[in-house]
């Protein structure tokens, strides 16, 4: 139970951002040239919630409708997704065998992974996957 409020807690301060945009914010990340900031933290809160599923495979995670939504917002290309997917598999699949049976840490492990330069710095090689004209700036926050 505990595990569960502190994932919502989570989970609305990062969604929290999305919901205070209005329907032009958002369309506006669609619009050449712009949004390419937002496109990043999008992936990157892909990758946060694939690694809550991933660790809770068998929950309400799953069944958790922020990824797709994350995908829909997001300008990049399906082939940015699979690599983020992949990665976070791989991420998911290093972490220790008794912090997985014990279940000690598990949201702490996805913030590590939200937080680190790995997944940064696929994300900046992701940009090939976004419009030509949105690819040009270099900065992740």
């Amino acid at each position: 139970m505990r595990f569960v409020v502190l994932s919502l807690l989570l989970l609305h301060s990062h969604t929290n951002t999305y919901a205070q945009n209005t329907f032009e914010d958002i369309f506006n990340t669609r619009q050449p040239g712009k949004g390419i900031d937002y496109n990043r933290k999008l992936l990157k809160d892909y990758a946060f919630c694939e690694c809550m599923m991933h660790l809770y495979p068998n929950t309400n995670f799953k069944k958790d409708a922020s990824t797709s939504l994350l995908l829909e917002l997001g300008n990049y290309d399906y082939e940015a997704y699979r690599t983020i997917d992949s990665l976070t598999k791989d991420f998911v699949q290093s972490m220790p065998t008794v912090q997985l049976t014990e279940q000690k840490g598990m949201i702490l492990f996805c913030i590590d992974y939200y937080n680190s330069e790995v997944l940064t710095g696929t994300i900046l090689q992701l940009d090939k996957y976004l419009p030509k004209h949105q690819s040009k700036r270099k900065s992740l926050k």
